[in-house]
């Protein structure tokens, strides 16, 4: 069977589960996974919604690297009658949604510490990855390699996590800062000195092809330095109700409102940079200067009843 008549038959036969497939892939993009991460770190578990955060956006850096050098075309760009309802703009090679999925859950369930978590996590990674065969958005081989590139990633977070940590902690503030932003320029670097001097690879199908990678090396950057600034909390719902929904009613403000920056468009670099330092900012906010912020007005708030009360 080919895959054209592979993800017609699926489409067909799997119509009954649309609306659950549907939804799988609609809130299964980078941001979302963000979001959730965010509302986890914000409710006081700091180390698994730091751990989620980092995993999604090194994730979203690979799978954007990969496009830059396979032109692999989505299902329905060749075969229009396979068009489902769901546009996407980029290649395809490999699927960012099974790939973070894989990253995002695989990280979930090592967390829990839980066989049943791991059951779960497969579930909905499979799940995700049938989602995209559904919608028409994917080939067999794409879902294949972002699942393959999801477990490698899976595999060499769990295995380096803590040792970058241990290496990291005895150093200085300054020490700490320039390594970690040093370390996560890397993906960048190596994209540009493989397409602007090498001249590697074909470019992400887009006009501006650094926008996206841009956006996710901005978050990379701000959140891993944010993260080592972390303000530990217990978790309770108190911290739930006042650090993590407004934290999250914030986030999806400054989101909305973000500049589109279209008129910077015209050059290039003054382009990419505004956008990278938008969203290392934006990470930033999330990581340390809400839980900042959110600190002091808490101790402030305190200080006033405890004075109230005398």
């Amino acid at each position: 069977m080919d895959t054209y008549t592979l993800i017609s038959s699926l489409q067909h036969h799997l119509a009954f589960m649309d609306g659950p497939l549907r939804a799988l892939s609609s809130y299964g993009y980078s941001y979302h996974h963000l979001l959730i991460a965010a509302v986890i770190y914000w409710s006081g578990y700091t180390r698994i919604g730091g751990r989620l955060a980092m995993g999604t956006m090194i994730s979203s850096i690979a799978f954007g690297s990969c496009r830059q050098f396979f032109a692999s075309p989505r299902p329905y760009w060749s075969h229009p009658e396979l068009f489902n309802g769901m546009v996407e703009k980029s290649y395809g090679m490999p699927s960012g949604h099974t790939q973070n999925a894989t990253l995002f859950w695989g990280l979930s369930a090592y967390s829990l510490k839980n066989k049943w978590a791991w059951f779960v996590a497969g579930l909905l990674i499979l799940s995700v990855g049938l989602s995209r065969l559904y919608l028409g958005v994917h080939y067999p081989v794409q879902v294949a390699f972002g699942l393959l590139l999801g477990l490698i990633l899976l595999f060499l977070f769990i295995t380096f996590e803590q040792r970058v940590i241990d290496y990291l902690k005895p150093l200085a503030g300054w020490k700490k800062i320039a390594l970690t932003i040093s370390a996560t320029l890397l993906p960048l670097i190596f994209i540009l000195i493989c397409r602007e001097v090498l001249h590697i690879g074909s470019g992400s199908n887009h006009p501006l092809p650094y926008s996206i990678f841009l956006k996710f090396n901005g978050l990379l950057t701000g959140g891993a330095v944010g993260l080592l600034f972390t303000i530990q909390a217990t978790p309770s719902f108190h911290l739930f109700f006042t650090r993590a929904v407004p934290g999250a009613i914030s986030v999806i403000a400054i989101w909305h409102y973000l500049p589109d920056l279209s008129e910077l468009q015209s050059e290039p670099l003054l382009y990419y940079s505004v956008r990278f330092s938008v969203f290392a900012a934006l990470a930033l906010w999330v990581t340390w200067l809400w839980p900042l912020l959110h600190k002091r007005l808490h101790k402030r708030l305190h200080k006033r009843l405890a004075q109230a009360d005398t």
